[in-house]
């Protein structure tokens, strides 16, 4: 467990993490010097079971506020301290807005510093509090009165502590699901070790020798050695304080500063927009506007943005709505991180909240379909999330993008897709998921246009992209088109013939004048079984003349009544998908090795110089590759037969 402390300046922090684990966490010459925290400091506290709790010390002062913030980021439990002398101060209330902001479920309030006043200060100190907190969610957390000077009361804050530390243990027994994320709050060198960075891990876990990259810059880095909570470990997970040791060609400690991100490789890079959902402090001055310059808070980084309002309105004070936010660099974020926004002059807490979607459209951000997308990506449990989003997305969702934006480890991604009950479509590289209904109706517009198209011209072949997109009553990009039409046509649905579509179960009628031969044609090629016909073998059926019976041979195959497996080589559909299946045997039973020449002449019942033309076809189309002994059967196989029910002479 990491826990930060929180509070106006001087009112006992430092003190209290060191009568609480023996360190001193403020370790600068100029902290010494002027006697208050500037910069983080960390210190441990061992425990019984083996673990321990670590300690995040932030200052107190207004000015050292971003690094207040890059402490509190990181933590799983929060000190409240009130210096019972003071009471409240501004410090106070600003730290409490920021601990509200940033969602922490876990903490205590302390009241620090009673050996300098008496009881009823300290009764008057707890009404303070009663009145600063009022409804917020930290008004419920234990109090506990303390002076870390004399030693009283620490012994009980310390026990709650340990008592909370087992109970976050247990809540986490699973191994952490996600890539590893940890952003950098400390960066230096050590004399014969190199470059060290050090930070809270947010997500996944951490192995002695694995790679990782810092802000997705695509250099791959090792882990050459790990310590967490202060201690040689061979894995760090989330949750865990860490020091890595990094070693990489060309690795710099300047190319890497606090903010930066150390991520497992699969991890998205940093970005320079995305969506969110903010609430404005209760006591705000004024509304926040579309636009307005701002001090982001995203982890250990600060960078100044731009707010995009979503909603129209400017927000309230004590009001929340869905904003877009644009960094003036990138910034590594995912769903869920918490984020500050403070004033321009970065003196003001303005507000908080968390990431929703670090893959935002460039264009429409504020339309409706886009704010209800974000009311779903609300969601904390992602299979929900997905749910959702798919009953509503006639475009698709993005599987890959979604799993990013949420850092699903690939188990956890496949797993998610699996449960999610929906379709996947490949758009021109994309994988796309869409709920059931959805694409049953999107499969079905496309068939009944082309129903359509052919009601409209009956004489024609095929139907262009165009045409068919001129026919349908639904609106659909001309990739997601493509893309049903592909899956359509693996389901026999549609065909290609020529240079456009047609439904399967529809063939292009013949006139008088092509049926009576193609009827003599397709009782031949009945007669003989699996054995292709040559043209001159259809002809003497036909008595057509040379040149007629080209142009006849080449609608029937581009019709889709007949196959061509060469020139020389004509076959029914029925023929064809009989070869198929043979094929598949002979490799079957062939298991690892090849089928020869005799093999499948035994099992066709051809002749042996058909057999051998045949194979030599299968060999120039990609289905079959001649080895030392007989042939193998490609992966390619099944494609390269379709494709074979549009090919041409």
């Amino acid at each position: 467990m990491i826990v930060a402390t929180a509070g106006h300046v001087d009112h006992g922090k430092t003190r209290l993490v060191q009568a609480l684990t023996g360190v001193d966490t403020d370790t600068l010459v100029e902290e010494k010097k002027r006697g208050l925290s500037i910069d983080l400091g960390f210190a441990y506290l061992p425990l019984a079971d083996g673990h321990s709790v670590g300690f995040i010390d932030v200052p107190g002062h207004e000015r050292f506020m971003r690094n207040a913030l890059c402490g509190l980021a990181a933590a799983d439990f929060v000190l409240l301290l009130v210096a019972a002398d003071d009471g409240p101060m501004p410090q106070t209330r600003e730290h409490a807005a920021i601990v509200d902001l940033l969602g922490f479920q876990r903490g205590a309030v302390v009241i620090s510093k009673i050996d300098r006043c008496g009881g009823e200060r300290v009764e008057a100190v707890k009404r303070e509090l009663d009145a600063l907190l009022g409804k917020s969610p930290l008004a419920q957390w234990p109090r506990f009165a303390l002076s870390a000077q004399s030693g009283l009361g620490v012994e009980a804050l310390g026990s709650h502590l340990q008592q909370a530390a087992v109970e976050l243990s247990a809540d986490a027994q699973t191994e952490p699901r996600g890539y590893f994320r940890m952003p950098v709050d400390r960066c230096f060198e050590v004399r014969g070790a190199g470059l060290v960075v050090t930070g809270t891990v947010f997500d996944g876990t951490l192995r002695r020798n694995d790679s990782v990259s810092v802000d997705g810059s695509g250099r791959a880095l090792r882990v050459r050695e790990l310590r967490v909570h202060d201690r040689e470990q061979d894995i760090a997970r989330a949750g865990q304080r860490c020091a890595i040791n990094l070693a990489g060609t060309g690795l710099r400690r300047e190319s890497i500063h606090r903010g930066s991100w150390v991520c497992a490789p699969q991890v998205a890079a940093p970005v320079e927009r995305f969506d969110a959902e903010i609430m404005l402090v209760g006591d705000c001055p004024r509304p926040l506007r579309h636009w307005a310059p701002v001090h982001l808070h995203l982890a250990a980084a600060e960078s100044t943005a731009r707010v995009a309002l979503l909603q129209g309105k400017p927000i309230a004070a004590g009001e929340s709505g869905l904003v877009q936010i644009v960094s003036d660099r990138p910034l590594g974020a995912a769903f869920g991180d918490h984020l500050i926004i403070r004033d321009q002059s970065a003196r003001r807490t303005l507000g908080g909240g968390r990431v929703l979607d670090i893959f935002p459209p460039r264009r429409g951000r504020a339309r409706a379909h886009r704010l209800a997308w974000l009311g779903q990506m609300r969601q904390r449990q992602p299979g929900e999330a997905l749910r959702a989003l798919l009953q509503i997305s006639a475009r698709g969702v993005d599987l890959e993008q979604f799993g990013a934006n949420r850092n699903l480890d690939e188990a956890s991604r496949e797993r998610l897709l699996r449960g999610a009950g929906m379709v996947e479509l490949d758009v021109d590289g994309r994988r796309l998921g869409f709920a059931e209904a959805v694409a049953r109706a999107q499969q079905d517009a496309v068939v009944a246009a082309l129903q359509r198209c052919h009601q409209a011209r009956a004489d024609i072949d095929g139907f262009s992209l165009d045409q068919l997109r001129a026919q349908l009553d639904i609106g659909l990009a001309q990739p997601l088109l493509r893309a049903w039409i592909e899956r359509l046509r693996q389901q026999s649905v549609i065909d290609l013939r020529g240079a456009g579509y047609a439904l399967a179960s529809r063939r292009p009628r013949l006139d008088p004048e092509a049926s009576r031969p193609w009827q003599n044609i397709e009782a031949r090629l009945a007669d003989n079984g699996l054995r292709p016909m040559t043209p001159d073998e259809l002809a003497q059926a036909t008595g057509l003349a040379p040149a007629q019976m080209k142009a006849l041979l080449q609608r029937l195959v581009r019709d889709g009544h007949l196959v061509s497996l060469s020139a020389k080589l004509l076959l029914s559909p029925p023929g064809l998908r009989e070869l198929h299946r043979l094929v598949l045997r002979l490799q079957e039973s062939a298991g690892d090795g090849e089928f020869s020449v005799a093999d499948f002449r035994d099992a066709t019942g051809i002749g042996r110089n058909r057999c051998i033309e045949i194979l030599e076809s299968f060999d120039a189309r990609g289905i079959t590759r001649r080895g030392e002994h007989g042939r193998r059967l490609l992966p390619a196989a099944d494609g390269a037969f379709a494709r074979l029910q549009a090919s041409a002479l």
